[in-house]
């Protein structure tokens, strides 16, 4: 199933670069519908469309409690407290600074204790 067929739950938008710059990125965490913890990295290159791709990785459900107990949170607690903890200023970052955003909270993931999933959907289409 794609990343873009899922139901998102509790979502929480970590980082957004600008739109009007040729490259652009966004940072999204998110339960989906079997209640799996996805943290999704879009990003987007306008003047080659090729490069364009949407990264995530997916934390199982039974796994996620690692999480919250990291985090000193509730599990329904955990997209809110990574967009405290990760989240940058609305359109005003860069690209890249969503892109570290990303691989931030994997590294927290991973350092809670829990594991992830990596995956990659190629090529995004405008």
């Amino acid at each position: 199933m794609s990343i873009f067929e899922k139901t998102k739950v509790l979502c929480e938008l970590i980082a957004e670069s600008e739109d009007d710059s040729p490259v652009s990125a966004t940072v999204e965490v998110f339960f989906d519908e079997d209640m799996n913890l996805n943290i999704l990295f879009e990003h987007r290159d306008y003047d080659n469309p090729e490069y364009s791709c949407f990264s995530y990785a997916i934390v199982a459900n039974n796994d996620c409690f690692r999480i919250a107990s990291f985090g000193d949170v509730s599990l329904s607690g955990i997209p809110s407290m990574l967009r405290k903890k990760f989240g940058l200023e609305l359109c005003c970052c860069k690209a890249s600074e969503a892109e570290a955003a990303f691989y931030d909270i994997l590294e927290y993931v991973k350092i809670s204790g829990a594991r992830y999933k990596l995956a990659e959907e190629l090529p995004y289409k405008n």
